[in-house]
């Protein structure tokens, strides 16, 4: 076989072996989801059950689970700890320093 036809052949995936993908389609799958730190077999994992338990079947798996992956990865991305801001106390030491207590006593 050429490397044409090999990109082209398609393997099912899944805990029920009912996601269709060509070796192409899940490569760049997965290579997306390891940019972002996410598992490409829980998105897998995740579809093939819910098609399974809902008795459906799945024409583009990979439109579905790239879709997941965009929400997924722009949600993670925007979760990002912020960074704490410092408290500047500057102004309490000119304060302390210039504050005339003889008015009080």
């Amino acid at each position: 076989k050429d490397a044409g036809t090999a990109k082209s052949v398609v393997r099912s995936f899944g805990t029920h072996k009912n996601i269709m993908l060509t070796s192409e389609q899940y490569n760049e799958l997965e290579s997306r989801c390891r940019s972002v730190g996410l598992s490409l077999e829980s998105y897998i994992s995740k579809l093939s059950q819910w098609l399974f338990t809902k008795g459906r079947h799945c024409t583009d798996p990979y439109r579905i689970i790239s879709g997941w992956l965009d929400n997924d990865s722009k949600r993670k991305t925007s979760a990002k700890p912020k960074e704490k801001q410092g408290c500047d106390l500057s102004w309490y030491d000119d304060f302390a320093m210039n504050f005339d207590l003889s008015k009080f006593f």
